[in-house]
């Protein structure tokens, strides 16, 4: 019984891993994006 919960906690771990970092991801967006149009300017 404590595997499964065991496995449970690690899914839920690994899901608040992934929407923490694709939450990072999408505040970096809007700079890697004005960072990129800079860049292709010059």
């Amino acid at each position: 019984m404590s595997r499964s919960i065991k496995i449970n906690s690690l899914k839920n771990y690994s899901r608040e891993k992934a929407s923490a970092s694709s939450l990072f991801i999408h505040r970096l967006q809007p700079i890697n994006t004005l960072l990129y149009n800079s860049g292709s300017k010059k």
